[in-house]
């Protein structure tokens, strides 16, 4: 055997690593890639449960890396969310309308027509402030309508005017 000598056997490997530094760089890739779907998929439940016990324990990290990446890739998003608009209209038109009914079931029957007009006036207030400083701006329900834990009115004093953004981060909770 001409490799029997530990010596010439070590020395040999060496340089064979050295001659094949990047050839050897892709199989290993290789390797890790197929070990770690095989790996994966064989353990997709127990990858599942480990994933959303960190997620819990870890929430406002991923509040802050989310926020941190839809800030940094806002085309990005945004043409993802385009995209899932187009593939998933039934679900977007069917958010739509429970928002509606929601809205509709959340204005009492004791509100005053001048209360209407306080709310009409809030909305063009919005707008207003959109045109004059070119930041989108929403008209937000302090209580929200469809909270988990509570749920407001769709009256003058559960309404106020804050940014888009803002507003887009709050989503459906109530901070008080």
């Amino acid at each position: 055997m001409p490799y029997a000598d530990p010596e010439v056997r070590k020395a040999y490997m060496k340089a064979y690593r050295e001659k094949n530094k990047e050839v050897l760089k892709e199989k290993i890739k290789d390797y890790r890639k197929s070990y770690n779907a095989y790996y994966y998929s064989a353990n997709k439940e127990a990858q599942r449960v480990r994933s959303k016990q960190w997620k819990d324990q870890n929430k406002e990290i991923v509040k802050a890396t989310s926020l941190a990446y839809r800030i940094n890739n806002k085309e990005k998003v945004k043409q993802s969310m385009k995209k899932w608009m187009q593939e998933n209209q039934d679900k977007v038109i069917a958010n739509i309308a429970k928002r509606r009914t929601a809205k509709m079931k959340r204005i009492p029957k004791w509100l005053t027509d001048e209360q209407m007009r306080q709310i009409e006036y809030i909305y063009l207030e919005a707008k207003m402030l959109e045109v004059e400083t070119g930041i989108k701006h929403h008209v937000d329900h302090i209580i929200p309508l469809q909270g988990k834990n509570v749920s407001g009115l769709h009256v003058p004093e559960n309404l106020r005017v804050i940014s888009a953004e803002e507003n887009l981060r709050k989503c459906n909770r109530y901070e008080c």
